[in-house]
Order: C-alpha cells, then structure tokens, then sequence
C-alpha cells in the first residue's frame, strides 16, 4: 500500500528527539502530535516518554513513508537507538544492573562491590527527565530553529557542555568528601542536584587517575591510568632522535630490539614505569586471562609492578 507523503515535513535536526521532531512537523500544520499519530497515521497516542525511549518500529516506518527519512534515522532520534545497550532485549532488575553497571572494577575491587535488588533498572533513564523541562536554555535562545536534544532525556551531563549552564549548581552543592546514595537506591533514582554530585566526584576521580594521583584496586583500573604526556625537552629530543634515524636508517629488528630493551629498562627502573608499562599491555583488555597472562610475563622478565 503506497503513503502519501506529508507536503510539509521540517529535517531532523543534529542531536534531536523523536518527540521535538513530531511537534516540529505538527506546528506545520498547526496541529498537535496526536493529531498526527491517531487522525492521520491511524496510531495510539504517544507521550514523549514513550516517543523518545522505545518507540514501535511499525511507527518509525510510518513516519519514514511521511517524510522521505530513512528508518535508521529516525531510529537514532530515541534512546533505544542512540543507546540501544540502555535498552536491553528482556532483561531487567537486577542481572541487567549487574551486567551493565558492575562490567568493570576500576576503585574498588571486585569483591567489595555490594550486590543490589531492583526490580526495574534502566541505565541513564529518569522519568523525571521526560517530565521537566530540562535543558539548556541558551541553546533554546541561540537555535535558528528551536528544538530539544535527545541527550537532555538522559541523566548523563550535569551542564550544557557548549555553554556550562547549570555549572553553578554544583558550586551550590557544596560537595562533601564522600557522595553516597542507599543500596536500594540507583543513580537514576536521585534527585537532579544528587545526580551533579556524583557526575562531579566521577569526573575528578577519573582525573586524579589519569594523573596517576588515585591508586586503583580495581582490575580494570588500568582502563583509566592515563599515560604522562611529554614535555618540551621529550619532544625535541624525540624529533632529534627521529631525523637521526631517517639519515641513519638502521634495519627493523634491529631498532624493534632498540625499543623493546629501551621499555624494558624504563620499566625495571621504578615502579611507576613497571606500572606504565603494565598499562600499555593491557591497553584496551579487561579479559582476566589477559591480565593474568601479562602479569606472569611481566614476572618472568622481572619487572614488579607493586
């Protein structure tokens, strides 16, 4: 059966939400989006909440047939496509919260991680994010064309990135050394300001590891070690020692064994290189036989890392 195409049907724009997009479309034509959904697409009214988490693929051809834009687009304008592992297939309480939030071990090891019963879990989702209005409003002021992010449905950011709005909010809270929630309770589940402090106290720790500054007891602690960046005098003499080499070419197993005995060395000379040096064999890897398998080689050669 062949759909005739809306004659007024505005882009999506960068970034955009499925619900803003509809109401965009439906201001065309001086419409609200249930007259969209029921009196022209023959479909159930639809709240936001379910326009931009999970919306049916039976709609998302619909629209796709209306406008002329492809499915798979569309599909990235809600949550399930932009995150589709925040939209797991069937699973949820607390096995999905334990595959999805306790995957990796980074400050605490993994057996001082308490084990939480929730009966239904979403990561990043807060309903209170679909009912309120928040956003940046600057970005609202400065759109040529207004729309709403589908980034502002999640609880991922504390502040608009582009214009550090609600900054502000975190001065005000006024941190304490330690932000702790109840085992019953979720990150999804606290309050707006709740939610900047513990986006707060995350960001600085993973810079203090970075930095090298924080000692990780997690297995995956290496994930987030960081690597010390060089200076001006690194740099210069790197450069001399790479022209050096382009004029003096010396043959590739030579210059592998070169580099191999140079790590080597910085490595057996101070903890801090045998740890840099773990970290650059684990880059990427968080298989515990991966793991293993270095820190018996690292042995083997002679290098202690604690």
């Amino acid at each position: 059966m062949s759909v005739t195409r809306w004659p007024l049907h505005p882009h999506p724009l960068a970034g955009e939400a499925l619900s803003s997009w509809l109401r965009r479309i439906a201001a065309a034509y001086e419409f609200h989006v249930d007259d969209l959904l029921v009196h022209d697409l023959g479909f159930r009214s639809l709240s936001d909440h379910e326009l931009d988490l999970e919306p049916p693929d039976s709609l998302l051809a619909l629209l796709s047939g209306k406008t002329g834009v492809d499915v798979a687009r569309i599909r990235l304008m809600t949550i399930k496509g932009l995150l589709p592992e925040a939209i797991s297939r069937g699973m949820r309480g607390t096995a999905y919260f334990a595959r999805y939030v306790k995957r990796y071990s980074v400050l605490l090891s993994p057996d001082r991680r308490e084990r939480r019963q929730l009966n239904s879990w979403r990561p990043w989702i807060t309903e209170r994010r679909f009912a309120s209005s928040v956003g940046c409003p600057r970005c609202l002021a400065t759109d040529a064309i207004r729309y709403r992010r589908l980034a502002w449905r999640l609880s991922l950011t504390a502040c608009c990135p582009k214009h550090g709005v609600l900054k502000k909010v975190w001065q005000a809270a006024e941190l304490r050394m330690r932000v702790t929630a109840p085992v019953s309770q979720p990150f999804e589940e606290l309050s707006f300001v709740r939610q900047v402090q513990f986006l707060h106290a995350a960001a600085e720790a993973i810079e203090l590891m970075s930095s090298q500054r924080l000692e990780t007891r997690g297995r995956d602690g290496h994930l987030l070690g960081g690597v010390k960046m060089p200076n001006k005098q690194d740099l210069q003499q790197f450069s001399s020692a790479v022209s050096d080499d382009l004029a003096h070419p010396a043959p590739i197993g030579q210059r592998l064994r070169e580099a191999t005995e140079a790590l080597l060395k910085s490595a057996r000379a101070s903890r801090r290189g045998a740890r840099t040096f773990r970290k650059f064999l684990l880059l990427g890897k968080s298989n515990p036989e991966r793991i293993a398998n270095v820190d018996r080689f690292l042995v083997d050669v002679g290098i202690v890392t604690r």
